[in-house]
């Protein structure tokens, strides 16, 4: 069987092995919530990877995560190469929702982490202040 290399809309679609046919619509559409959910578990993983600053995830936690999150982001890539355009939507739609999802939270936890202290804003500079530190840090080159 030769590998589709465009993207067409049937609801006929093999998935990863065989067995995984889908052969009606409704197979089809267990199939794409199936997609979606693993496009959002692979945008949590990521998220559960980057440890927040402070903490250090144990090696084996560490190793564990990373597996699955390289397992989850070759199955998904996998099925986008089917080139059917409901799975790549389903997949995006997944992704979407999960980076979503958990940079809402990330940012929920910022916002209470920086409520608890009670560290003064930085100034905003002027623009020549802006300039005067830009010239320190990145000095203007010469083309001497």
């Amino acid at each position: 069987m030769a590998m589709a290399m465009t993207f067409s809309a049937s609801t006929h679609v093999t998935l990863w092995v065989p067995a995984w046919t889908t052969h009606n619509a409704a197979s089809y559409l267990a199939s794409l919530v199936f997609l979606a959910l693993l496009g959002c578990g692979q945008e949590y993983l990521l998220a559960a990877r980057a440890a927040p600053a402070g903490r250090v995830p144990s090696p084996g936690k560490a190793t564990a995560l990373y597996t699955l999150n390289a397992l989850t982001s070759y199955l998904l890539m996998l099925a986008v190469m089917t080139y059917n355009i409901g799975v790549l939507l389903a997949v995006l739609t997944g992704m979407c929702v999960g980076r979503f999802a958990t940079s809402s939270r990330a940012a929920a936890r910022r916002g209470a982490a920086i409520a608890e202290t009670d560290a003064p804003e930085a100034p905003l500079l002027t623009g020549a202040e802006a300039a005067a530190t830009a010239d320190i840090c990145c000095p203007p080159h010469d083309p001497r």
